[in-house]
């Protein structure tokens, strides 16, 4: 997840609020300005800690997913390898029977 653009859109969103409750200083609406400003300036402040926690805890995961992913390569690779001793030495105990097989006909 891209948190550097969605930090982006909740700034350009609180900064726009903000600007409209400014802008409503000098209207006759004067009474919203203020409500609008603090909004503004408090959804700034919760959406980025929001995102932070968000940010951390995804790290935290992806984290957790590439130990696991690393784990499973190394059982996989101690699987492929007993695999592959065992297939060789049914491959030689096949060869012997052959050998033997044919030495008393």
């Amino acid at each position: 997840m891209n948190f550097q653009t969605l930090r982006n859109s909740f700034v350009v969103g609180s900064l726009g609020v903000s600007f409209t409750g400014f802008i409503a200083l000098f209207t006759p609406y004067q009474q919203f300005s203020q409500f609008f400003i603090a909004s503004g300036l408090g959804s700034l402040a919760s959406s980025s800690l929001a995102i932070q926690q968000s940010e951390k805890l995804s790290r935290r995961k992806s984290k957790k997913f590439l130990t696991e992913i690393e784990t499973l390569k190394l059982d996989t690779e101690h699987f492929a390898k007993l695999l592959t001793d065992k297939h060789q030495e049914l491959v030689k105990a096949t060869e012997e029977s052959r050998v033997s097989s044919s030495n008393l006909v």
